[in-house]
């Protein structure tokens, strides 16, 4: 059953009648394809491109819901254009209900993009949001019409590649990696990859390694993180290298085998012969992928600084005995069959290239592009990292309890790039109220589990994991050694701990940070000093006072027990006291690094509320160079 014309669609519709270069040709109809409300306009302009006609058509499809819900702007079928252009998805396709094209406007974009001066969020009124969304679409026309979508100092964006495969591929690339690529005189080669299977069934291709066609030269090879080194089976994918972004009409991705070996051709490669010389490491009856690479600058007009990579699905080529009347440009069909010899030819490289090439090869093969996304440290931690110096240290965390495993989990997530996991103790059911571990975890190493996740969280981290507690060796060493280590944190809470890492011989100055909570996570205490031989006393003397507040405060025959019998109390904290903690200290060990004066800092952290509010915890008390 269809909905009904609502009335907020009607006023929408009465208020787009105020700009002039919009004509109604077709009022509110419901789609039964895309279960959306459509109007069909058209929109004239002051003159036309050689890819413009002057007055053009268009639909606006709208969720019944309206104001909210989907709304985009799709260009017609008929009068339509036919180009794909910056700021647009892909306008090679049509939808299903043979309408309108898929190349949506992309009409979200910032003022000086448009060249005006309205709101740049969306607003979401009846009578603001179609009318918002029209009146960009007619600035988007006339800008596209101009040749000014995109100018110089834009920031790049990539055209739309239509990616409709399970799988995912994601690759390395920055600007150091760039520098190796221009000094390289390969344009095709062999990719060795590995792949990481996720929960949801599907899986990630990662770049292993770039190689020469005959796989003998290494060309570029992506570090990854602990995780992804230890995968030993890899797949072999064939790459190529453009000195451009290939597009086709106007900014449009290659939709088939024709655009790709045109734009091949326009840059001196032959793509057939290329898969040609890869196909003999591709019979193997699954399918391959075909890496697509090209160098990208950060804003238009500038030189290029990163090279990415987009990958496409190769059909299964030709194996086996038997000649396949069925298999077609690398369709599945429902009744087994080998991809075999063409007819009249005998099984071998010979007569399956030729199959290859007259069945699936052809001009009309669809490309099955892979969304593909570059995973290096500088992309993936674009949101927020701590600083490069900080990054590049080697740090072990002693103690994944609860504030432990989250100074871990905070620290992979900032960008370190180098941990150690050192804990003797297995995760108990009542660790799960406030550790980053879970269900599936119990009864496992902490350690091992925690170093497993934070590989998890961070494709490109570095971590080891010892399944012991800190002690000293027979000849007054710290098992395990931490002399290498950068930044030794420390959390805890047992002052046999501080004693084992005060009596230790260190070779050189050391970043030592000691971090707990007292009682009810009333306070927090650190101490962080950088120094070749750590000493504690002066902050266990600075903080004993407040130890005998939080015993005070804390009536400790109340507390809960682990267990029936003689079992000490359990710990009275939540996980969100324990988080909070956590970010304190990392925020701490940061500033420090930042302070080169102070050599060593306790301090005492304390919950603060503001008229029965909570506001945080506060820094109630500082001490420097205490010893």
């Amino acid at each position: 059953m269809n909905p009904n014309l609502t009335e907020n669609l009607r006023r929408a519709r009465r208020r787009i009648e105020e700009i002039e270069e919009i004509t109604l040709l077709k009022d509110w109809t419901w789609d039964t394809v895309t279960k959306r409300f459509y109007l069909n306009i058209s929109i004239s302009l002051e003159h036309g491109s050689s890819d413009i006609p002057q007055v053009t058509e268009w639909y606006a499809a709208a969720a019944a819901s309206y104001p909210f819900g989907p709304l985009s702007i799709y260009p017609s079928c008929t009068n339509g254009i036919t180009n794909t252009f910056p700021h647009q998805s892909i306008n090679a396709f049509t939808e299903q209900n043979n309408l309108w094209r898929k190349g949506k406007l992309c009409v979200d974009l910032i003022d000086q993009t448009l060249g005006i001066r309205v709101p740049e969020k969306e607003p979401f009124t009846v009578d603001e949001r179609l009318f918002w969304n029209l009146q960009r679409a007619v600035l988007w026309l006339r800008n596209a019409v101009d040749g000014t979508l995109i100018k110089d100092g834009d920031a790049f964006e990539l055209p739309d590649f239509p990616s409709h495969t399970e799988t995912a591929f994601a690759f390395q690339e920055d600007c150091v990696s760039m520098m190796v690529w221009e000094d390289s005189e390969e344009y095709c080669g062999i990719a060795r990859i590995v792949r990481k299977q996720l929960r949801s069934g599907q899986s990630i291709a990662l770049i292993q390694s770039f190689r020469s066609i005959n796989s003998q030269k290494k060309l570029y090879e992506p570090v990854w993180g602990t995780a992804i080194d230890a995968m030993e089976t890899y797949e072999e994918a064939l790459w190529i290298r453009l000195k451009e972004v290939p597009v086709v009409n106007g900014w449009q991705a290659p939709v088939n085998f024709l655009d790709l070996k045109r734009i091949c051709l326009s840059q001196g490669i032959d793509i057939l012969n290329i898969l040609k010389a890869f196909a003999p490491h591709a019979r193997d009856g699954l399918p391959h992928l075909l890496l697509v690479g090209f160098p990208i600058p950060k804003h238009i007009g500038e030189l290029p600084c990163e090279m990415i990579w987009q990958a496409i699905e190769l059909p299964v080529l030709s194996c086996g005995q038997y000649t396949n009347h069925a298999f077609h440009s690398g369709k599945k069909h429902s009744t087994p069959c080998e991809q075999g010899a063409a007819k009249g030819c005998r099984p071998g490289e010979m007569g399956w290239w030729m199959n290859d090439k007259t069945t699936i090869f052809l001009d009309s093969m669809e490309l099955s592009w892979v969304h593909s996304e570059n995973w290096s440290v500088r992309t993936i931690k674009g949101r927020g990292k701590l600083a490069d110096k900080m990054t590049k240290l080697h740090i072990a965390i002693i103690g994944l309890g609860s504030l432990g495993s989250s100074i871990a989990e905070l620290l992979t997530r900032a960008g370190a790039s180098h941990l150690t996991c050192i804990d003797g103790s297995s995760l108990e059911i009542g660790n799960l109220c406030r550790h980053t571990l879970c269900l599936s975890d119990l009864h496992q190493s902490k350690s091992s589990c925690i170093a497993a996740r934070l590989t998890d969280v961070d494709p490109n981290i570095r971590v080891k994991h010892v399944d012991n507690y800190l002690s000293m060796d027979e000849n007054g060493g710290i098992n395990p050694d931490l002399s290498r280590y950068d930044i030794i944190i420390e959390t805890t809470g047992e002052d046999q701990v501080l004693a084992l890492l005060s009596i230790s011989k260190w070779t050189h100055n050391t970043i030592f940070c000691t971090s707990s909570v007292g009682l009810g996570a009333k306070r927090l205490y650190i101490n962080i000093q950088k120094t070749g031989q750590p000493c504690f006393n002066g902050f266990l003397n600075f903080v004993q006072p407040y130890f005998q507040k939080d015993a005070d405060d804390c009536d400790l025959d109340a507390l809960p027990r682990d267990g029936i019998g003689c079992w000490h109390p359990l710990f009275p904290a939540r996980a969100d006291d324990m988080w909070l903690a956590a970010c304190t200290t990392v925020k701490a060990l940061e500033s420090f690094m930042e302070r080169v004066a102070e050599e060593n800092v306790s301090l005492i952290y304390a919950t603060h509320d503001e008229d029965k509010l909570f506001a945080g915890l506060q820094l109630i008390e500082k001490k420097y160079g205490l010893a």
